[in-house]
């Protein structure tokens, strides 16, 4: 009988062996700068993953189905587990309930420099201020195309839509933007 409940357990420690990282999958954007420092903390922690990135339409519709409450970017899947956001404790326990050991990106600030969630405060402001720029020029496109006579045209309603869906990925991105500087302490001021 022993043998036997040797035999399982080591059968059992071999293919948990054998099964390899977890499938990890970010859905984000170039322009998105917590999509790259959750790509920083994957490749830091040396764990393989696909990026998809949602400028484009079929990965864009992956995201809502992998999370259809996701308002913005980015969006980590590990094996089942979906997070929302550069929620790096979350991605931590998910990697280590999957059996990959993992650490949180350390703070590379300088002497002097307060450092929030691994980054300045320069770096957060600059986030801000990228979404909102992108959120501008979105709004300038989408009055354009509404002033044109030719918005009855099923072309120019399909690139009207598609406009609105922008806008909404970069106001949840905002908003999940504004969550991560809240959970990093990251003062109001430096939000703008």
């Amino acid at each position: 009988m022993l043998r036997v409940a040797a035999l399982v357990l080591t059968s059992f420690i071999a293919f948990d062996a054998f099964a390899g990282p977890p499938e990890v999958v970010v859905f984000g954007a170039s322009w998105c700068g917590p999509c790259q420092m959750v790509k920083s903390f994957l490749d830091l922690n040396r764990v393989p993953y696909s990026f998809l990135d949602i400028d484009q339409p079929a990965n864009r519709e992956a995201m809502r189905q992998t999370a259809p409450h996701a308002r913005g970017i980015p969006v980590v899947r590990i094996e089942r587990d979906v997070i929302l956001g550069a929620d790096f404790e979350a991605m931590v326990a998910s990697l280590e309930k999957h059996g990959t050991k993992a650490q949180p990106l350390k703070p590379a600030g300088k002497e002097g420099v307060d450092v929030f969630g691994g980054q300045s405060t320069s770096w957060w402001q600059h986030q801000f201020r990228r979404v909102k720029s992108m959120r501008s020029a979105v709004e300038d496109e989408m009055r354009k195309l509404q002033s044109s006579d030719t918005v009855a045209d099923n072309v120019e309603l399909a690139k009207l839509d598609a406009k609105k869906a922008q806008l909404e990925l970069l106001d949840g991105t905002f908003q999940m933007l504004d969550d991560d500087a809240s959970r990093y302490g990251v003062p109001r001021k430096y939000r703008e």
